[in-house]
């Protein structure tokens, strides 16, 4: 029984630094036995009450027993302990696996429950860290600061005087992990085999990954890890700032970090006492989780208003990075893509981006979808008194992944929770803010800036089609991205020509210069527009524009270039068109 156990449980990340039984042991049968029975008894009372549910034909009335019954499972939940409020947490980004009535009711699980010892605490800390809690910490306190499901917090300071945070995990947890997810794998595999219940829906795939995820929030040297990484991807980012980690005191168990002093985001009375501009700090943070989604490809997948705080000179403070996710380079070019198809109220191309992001498995009809995908474009794109939120405009998508049985990708299952979570708390301090008036901006910036290849290459299927450069698109791409506070116009030009006359660019220049230097006028008018925007930004800088393609112009690969240019201004001599050259003197007279 023993090894069938062990074959059971979804593997940690790694082993501890000192194993010990809490970590490694495999549950004893009767534990798990005995724990089977509690999770059954809740299962089937809980299935039972939802039969009964769904044979009420009176809508009104099935919808107050459908909130009652959601409400009676988040309550079961807590009272199962850690694994099944994390599974609570997570059941409130997975649309395509309850209705929205036990989705929204999972989104306010709290995981606040009474703290343990703090004489144990202390024996643990010992252990963990090999020294008395005196010879590490001054003043250690005999209550914690905040409790929760995983560990506790408290408020001390080193003896060479850091003021720091302890973050200290529930002895036994790491067992307790071992013991439900044995009994949830056996419940999951009963469900996949014996029953047509959630028949298109990979159970044990699902349980698996949340079993790696719970494993790695509680690994507090993981935790310290993502910490530093966020630290690093914002140095330089004004107005972001996240704790050090002092990993001399710090074990898998136990985490040791500086103490930021801030208050909840949320306490808008206190931010109107310090004179903070909310609608400011909104910006901000919509800013960060845009970099984190769609420039980072690493983000923090628990944003709610307890781990985002304000210090007094308006700073916003990230905490708690036991929970994170990553994006691929590729999936964040598709994301900005599916952004810019939105713009262009192009559905079909929508569609596909959905597939290509796996919300749609290739020849799965995505005629249920379309309807409301064009009503969540039409919402976000046309002005109007007041537009749907992102909660409303996406709770029908999540009726239709559920009554259809769609996917939601992990990935973006926490991505929506945070979108969601962000998007409340900007809401509550900005009641004009809407997501898509950042959003939007924020990925035509990507479009315009980001060095990438891939982003290139989307790029030039934007502006480029088979009758040549689509001035228009690219004109109201750079409109869109102004819009961004972080848009720098004039790094552009720049940054475009240098990546124009590389070896990547190679396509793009031929595609430009088949426009510029083919039988057709060549646009001065649309070259000198795009110039009046450039100098509309401080940023501008002639020089480091053009330099990139006046180096190139003296290289051996540009002869091909200035052989089509002279042979360009021979034939407009030629027919008289030579006129049509005195932009260029337009061109540099706006430039200097």
């Amino acid at each position: 029984m023993t090894a069938r156990l062990g074959r059971l449980l979804p593997p940690p990340p790694g082993p501890p630094l000192r194993p010990s039984p809490a970590a490694v042991a495999v549950p004893s049968r009767a534990r798990v036995f005995w724990r089977a029975v509690q999770v059954l008894w809740v299962a089937a009372r809980f299935a039972r009450g939802w039969r009964a549910d769904q044979r009420i034909t009176d809508e009104p009335k099935r919808r107050e027993r459908e909130i009652r019954r959601a409400r009676w499972l988040k309550d079961q939940l807590v009272m199962l302990g850690p694994t099944f409020i994390k599974i609570g947490q997570a059941l409130s980004t997975r649309v395509d696996l309850l209705p929205l009535t036990y989705v929204d009711e999972m989104a306010v699980l709290q995981d606040r429950i009474p703290p343990f010892d703090t004489a144990l605490a202390r024996t643990f800390i010992e252990e963990e860290l090999g020294k008395p809690v005196e010879a590490v910490f001054k003043d250690f306190p005999a209550a914690p600061l905040a409790a929760a499901s995983l560990g506790q917090v408290y408020h001390t300071w080193l003896h060479t005087g850091e003021e720091v945070a302890v973050k200290v995990q529930r002895p036994e947890l790491l067992q307790a992990f071992a013991v439900d997810l044995a009994v949830l794998r056996y419940m999951a595999h009963y469900v996949e085999t014996k029953t047509d219940w959630l028949r298109d829906v990979e159970l044990l795939d699902i349980l698996d990954e949340f079993g790696r995820k719970l494993h790695e929030e509680v690994d507090y040297l993981r935790e310290a890890d993502n910490a530093d990484r966020f630290r690093a991807n914002f140095e330089g980012f004004k107005g972001v700032v996240a704790p050090r980690m002092y990993r001399a005191y710090s074990s898998r168990r136990v985490l040791t970090m500086e103490f930021m002093h801030g208050t909840k985001v949320t306490n808008t009375e206190w931010l109107a006492e310090m004179g903070l501009v909310a609608s400011e700090l909104v910006a901000t943070g919509a800013r960060v989780n845009l970099k984190q989604l769609l420039e980072d490809g690493f983000y923090h997948a628990d944003l709610h208003p307890g781990n985002i705080l304000v210090d007094r000179a308006g700073n916003l403070i990230f905490v708690d990075f036991g929970l994170v996710g990553e994006i691929s380079r590729s999936m964040r070019a598709q994301m900005v893509e599916a952004f810019l198809h939105i713009v262009d109220r192009d559905i079909d191309a929508l569609v596909q981006d959905l597939i290509l992001l796996g919300f749609l498995r290739p020849g799965q009809d995505p005629g249920p979808l379309k309807p409301t995908l064009a009503w969540i474009i039409d919402s976000s794109m046309t002005p109007m008194a007041r537009r749907p939120t992102f909660k409303e405009m996406t709770d029908p998508m999540a009726e239709i992944f559920y009554k259809y049985h769609l996917r939601v990708p992990v990935t973006f299952s926490f991505v929506f929770r945070t979108l969601i979570s962000l998007e409340g708390i900007g809401m509550l301090l900005d009641p004009g803010f809407h997501p898509f008036d950042v959003v939007i901006p924020y990925a035509a910036k990507l479009m315009l800036s980001e060095a990438g290849e891939d982003i290139r290459e989307r790029l030039a299927s934007e502006i480029f089609t088979p009758t040549g450069l689509n001035w228009n698109r690219l004109f109201e791409l750079v409109d869109l991205a102004r819009r961004d506070p972080g848009f720098k116009l004039g790094e552009v030009p720049a940054m475009g020509l240098e990546w124009l006359v590389s070896r990547e660019g190679r396509a793009m220049r031929d595609k430009l210069l088949d426009e510029l230097l083919g039988d057709d006028p060549i646009p001065w008018e649309q070259l000198e527009r795009l110039i009046d925007l450039a100098q509309t930004d401080p940023t501008f800088d002639l020089m480091a524009t053009v330099r990139p393609l006046i180096n190139w112009l003296l290289t051996p690969p540009a002869e091909p270039f200035r052989t089509r240019l002279l042979w360009k201004i021979g034939k407009d001599l030629m027919t008289g068109r030579l006129g049509e050259w005195a932009g260029i003197y337009k061109v540099v007279r706006a430039l200097l």
